[in-house]
């Protein structure tokens, strides 16, 4: 996609056209404008309790934990439900993803 169609698609070309203003130095300005391609943060990760890690996501709390045996579960406080996870670093990476998912379905692009 190239840089005027991603301001378009925000329609602030068409609506400086309409207000008179393309064309102009400042419509020019705006054209030349790079891209914006929205990039979701990481999560942090907090360590509160010797076998439980937390981080704070978008309208959820994820939790994960570590058994005794070794078995490694998260949960998305709105889920409710403890997921198995192959070790600690694929929780956190299906957290991540489902944090990501959550936000991104709320842009409009």
């Amino acid at each position: 996609m190239a840089d005027k169609d991603m301001i378009r698609r925000g329609n602030v070309l068409p609506t400086m056209n309409e207000f008179g203003f393309g064309g102009t130095k400042l419509g020019d300005a705006v054209a030349a404008l790079p891209a914006v391609t929205p990039k979701v943060k990481q999560l942090v990760w907090d360590a509160i309790a010797e076998r439980v890690q937390e981080a704070v996501g978008f309208n959820a709390i994820y939790q994960i934990r570590i058994g005794t045996d070794g078995l490694v579960r998260w949960q998305g406080e709105y889920m409710g439900v403890w997921n198995d996870a192959a070790s600690v670093d694929d929780a956190k990476a299906v957290c991540q993803a489902d944090h990501e998912a959550r936000i991104l379905a709320n842009l409009d692009l």
